[in-house]
């Protein structure tokens, strides 16, 4: 196991996450359903994130994935709860519920540099 850091637009969703109850297609879909089926958890984590940073004992664990033969792009197999709030704090426009949307600026509003780190990740 190696551990690195690893910027947030490198990091992916599982498109095959099992607990999805339905086949996603793509980063935006699977963000999406993300909030459909865990809104209120993934904007509480959003605001702990932007309060108080991430927990460092809590490392997410990533693999390479076959991603267009992308070198730099690796799916998260634990942690997509955290990534999906990290990349709606970054780009909130990633939802296509603009209430969602509003939200997510409001969250950042707080503290606009927390989501601007890399992140530390076992693979």
């Amino acid at each position: 196991m190696k551990i690195d850091t690893i910027h947030i637009s490198n990091l992916l969703l599982d498109l095959d996450n099992p607990r999805f109850p339905r086949i996603v297609e793509s980063q935006r879909e699977a963000i999406n359903l993300m909030l459909e089926i865990q809104s209120d958890k993934i904007e509480s984590l959003s605001r702990d994130i932007v309060e108080h940073g991430l927990d460092p004992s809590e490392r997410l664990i990533v693999f390479k994935g076959d991603v267009s033969d992308d070198e730099t792009s690796f799916i998260v197999a634990e942690g997509n709860r955290r990534i999906t709030a990290l990349k709606l704090l970054n780009e909130p426009e990633l939802s296509d519920n603009d209430k969602v949307i509003t939200r997510f600026k409001k969250i950042l509003q707080s503290n606009p540099e927390t989501t601007r780190r890399n992140r530390l990740c076992y693979f």
